[in-house]
């Protein structure tokens, strides 16, 4: 085993044992993970070699998308729509090998059940819709995100609340957010930002890599007007 890798487990192991004893995961809004290095120039060199006849439009956060992994393992809007735990998802053909390699190692074992998995890409000056990623109807319950950022920096993600916005800090690790706070990202950046996007119907782990930079969120905090921020899709449960 790899330095690395070792690593890796140990601190899966501390991790565990840490997350028995404290309770607070669940008021995650942001945390970066201690986790290797993931290839970041090897795994966006390939994906800006992708047709961009794979990309598909995101009405509702206003954001092209490429999808990686389904529950088909195709890349039509059918096969990202389709949400189910008891499927074997799969990686589409245009997903880079060391993408899956870095996954199989270090993201499956605490992330299960396999799920969704897109890239996000943002055009330079351009910014993604403020918006709510999970329903109505489980907005109460865990609903944890995993991002990874390729090009582009991470402070551009912010968290809306009744008063200031919280924006995230900058890492260069994997992190999580709450999919069920109202957020935004803004790329300020003259490049565009592309960002892997983990989600449904993964919301949450029994336990974790180590954290590295963590904001706690405050559900007094949250604005008032938050249901505004669902997809319109829900329009019926708001």
């Amino acid at each position: 085993l790899s330095f690395s890798r070792i690593f890796y487990v140990l601190s899966l192991r501390l991790r565990a044992v840490r997350s028995s004893e404290q309770a607070r995961d669940k008021d995650l809004l942001f945390a970066s993970l201690y986790l290797p290095p993931f290839p970041k120039l090897k795994v966006l060199n390939e994906i800006k070699q992708v047709a961009q006849t794979h990309w598909l439009w995101d009405q509702y956060r206003e954001v092209e998308m490429l999808p990686l992994m389904t529950p088909t393992g195709g890349a039509s809007r059918q096969d990202v729509n389709v949400q189910s735990e008891k499927v074997n998802y799969k990686w589409t053909e245009t997903t880079p090998s060391a993408l899956i390699e870095y996954f199989e190692k270090y993201i499956w074992d605490w992330v299960k059940p396999m799920s969704r998995v897109m890239i996000l890409k943002t055009k330079p000056g351009a910014r993604n819709r403020e918006h709510i990623d999970c329903s109505p109807k489980a907005f109460n319950e865990k609903q944890l995100k995993l991002r990874i950022v390729l090009q582009s920096e991470t402070n551009g993600l912010y968290f809306t609340t009744n008063q200031n916005s919280i924006y995230a800090p900058t890492t260069e690790r994997p992190y999580l957010i709450d999919g069920s706070w109202p957020h935004d990202m803004a790329n300020e950046s003259d490049s565009e930002k592309y960002t892997i996007c983990l989600s449904a119907p993964w919301t949450s782990s029994d336990f974790f890599p180590i954290f590295e930079k963590v904001i706690y969120r405050d559900r007094e905090s949250l604005p008032e007007n938050y249901r505004t921020f669902f997809d319109e899709k829900y329009g019926h449960a708001l």
